[in-house]
């Protein structure tokens, strides 16, 4: 049963529209139902997570790295006048392995990898500057990893440098970076807000001491709490908590004190991540399988805590996974219908390029995703020749681009019309959302001549059930995707 007292804040809290068919609600409140384990266990199947379409299993191997170059000579001309691009810069290293972990990353006891890598990186930096040509102007720039503070401050700052050489960085740049709060000492914050960095994101997972100790990664409140006053002194304000549920031993009493001691150190954004268990891919997360870990139904159910904890403390639902305070810009585009999703998740980035650097990242260009080689060594020895570093690629048809803003429409706002797609190919789709429509987790309206899909609150955490109905490619690969629940 629904808690009353949340139900009644939602009433109150709530405006409706009617109309004749349906009840359309336009506030960002979100209510999870409890649901029986039978429905969930019926839906617990692999699911991509549509950070872009067609996803990365679909992209061409072998892509040839004269295309690749092609496509960023016209980029300069291809910008529209007042846009910008992005920038996503990957740093594969980490000091120590944690169990749960599915990133492209190498640990490493020395620096001297991290010191030839930073050279192989700044070398791509200029070759693609070279290609597209100096200045084009930049809004946001992200970090991520691995853990991009295992880097030294001096290469660090020898990056953002480069890049502010090679780029025309706007002012007013969004410049975040993930850390793991291990591993960084409270005193390179304010180095690192006199680099410009102005976004930070905190791999958390979870408080629990049992939990930790499962997945490796041991972190205190102390710790954390220290790093954050830290951080709000150097004037590094926006700080985002990744916190995962389905990890080993979480129960739903640990996953509520997990909120309640995160919402006390004061994080603007929670990102609340399900655990991907692909042993099959990663091999180290085989060890996990000696704990218990959540099914579906316990997944589901940590899930709806979260969420339901996070609302009750004044965070607002955003996309199918994120947290944020009501004034934080992430809640106002997503009221205003701008919010996007991109490879690091749901953000206010309006760019409609992505240039990508470092091992395993993906360029998103006006012609379709091209993605560096993973390897370590084939990238340092590639950007050094000069050469770029390109495995693989996707050029994108026009029915490409219109189904991936149709799923996007869905991942964002939770709504999206078929308007573009044939009478023939809408049928198809609603044969498919049939299921889905019948355990409410989607409905289905006309729109004229086109069909218009919604999803309801209780179909948000099942939303990428929704996107595959609409996903040209998708093939049933248990071991491709992690699990939609």
């Amino acid at each position: 049963m629904v808690d009353l007292f949340r139900l009644c804040r939602y009433i109150c809290d709530t405006e409706y529209v009617f109309n004749s068919t349906v009840i359309v609600r336009e506030q960002d409140s979100m209510i999870l139902p409890e649901l029986p384990a039978s429905l969930i266990e019926k839906w617990d199947r692999p699911a991509p997570r549509y950070t872009s379409y067609p996803t990365a299993p679909h992209f061409e191997p072998a892509f040839p790295q004269a295309r690749h170059k092609a496509w960023l000579a016209a980029l300069g001309g291809a910008l529209p006048p007042g846009d910008a691009v992005s920038l996503y810069i990957h740093i594969p290293f980490c000091a120590k392995l944690c169990t749960y972990c599915g990133c492209h990353t190498r640990i490493v006891n020395d620096y001297s990898p991290a010191q030839t890598y930073t050279d192989a990186l700044l070398s791509e930096i200029e070759s693609v500057t070279q290609t597209t040509g100096h200045g084009l102007p930049v809004a946001h720039i992200h970090f991520g990893g691995g853990t991009p503070t295992f880097l030294r401050n001096d290469d660090l700052s020898a990056i953002l440098e480069k890049l502010r050489a090679s780029f025309s960085v706007r002012d007013d740049a969004e410049i975040a970076m993930e850390i793991d709060p291990r591993t960084i000492a409270p005193d390179r914050a304010a180095r690192l807000a006199e680099m410009g960095v102005n976004r930070i994101s905190f791999g958390i997972q979870d408080f629990d001491p049992q939990v930790q100790n499962a997945i490796n990664r041991i972190q205190s409140r102390e710790s954390v709490e220290a790093l954050m006053t830290a951080f709000r002194d150097a004037g590094i304000s926006g700080v985002n908590f990744d916190l995962m549920y389905g990890l080993p031993a979480q129960t739903p009493q640990t996953i509520r004190e997990t909120i309640e001691t995160s919402v006390a150190l004061g994080p603007t954004r929670f990102a609340v991540f399900g655990y991907a268990h692909v042993p099959w891919f990663k091999k180290h997360q085989s060890v996990l399988e000696r704990y218990h870990l959540p099914g579906a139904a316990e997944r589901y159910e940590l899930f709806r805590i979260a969420s339901m904890e996070l609302a009750d403390r004044g965070f607002v639902p955003v996309g199918m996974d994120h947290f944020a305070r009501p004034e934080d810009p992430l809640v106002a585009a997503q009221r205003t219908g701008r919010l996007r999703r991109n490879f690091q998740g749901y953000t206010t980035d309006s760019a409609t390029t992505l240039l990508g650097f470092g091992t395993s990242s993906i360029s998103a260009l006006p012609q379709g995703y091209v993605q560096n080689t993973p390897d370590i060594n084939a990238y340092q020895t590639t950007t050094i020749k000069d050469d770029l570093p390109t495995l693989r690629g996707r050029a994108l048809s026009a029915a490409d681009r219109l189904r991936g803003a149709k799923i996007e429409a869905l991942m964002c706002r939770f709504e999206t019309d078929l308007t573009g797609l044939t009478t023939q190919e809408q049928q198809d789709i609603e044969s498919r959302l049939a299921p889905v429509i019948a355990d409410g987790f989607a409905r289905i309206e006309k729109n004229g001549q086109a069909l218009l899909i919604r999803i309801p609150d209780r179909g948000r955490p099942f939303v990428r059930l929704v996107c595959m109905t609409l996903d040209a490619y998708y093939e049933d690969a248990p071991a491709r995707h992690a699990r939609a629940v």
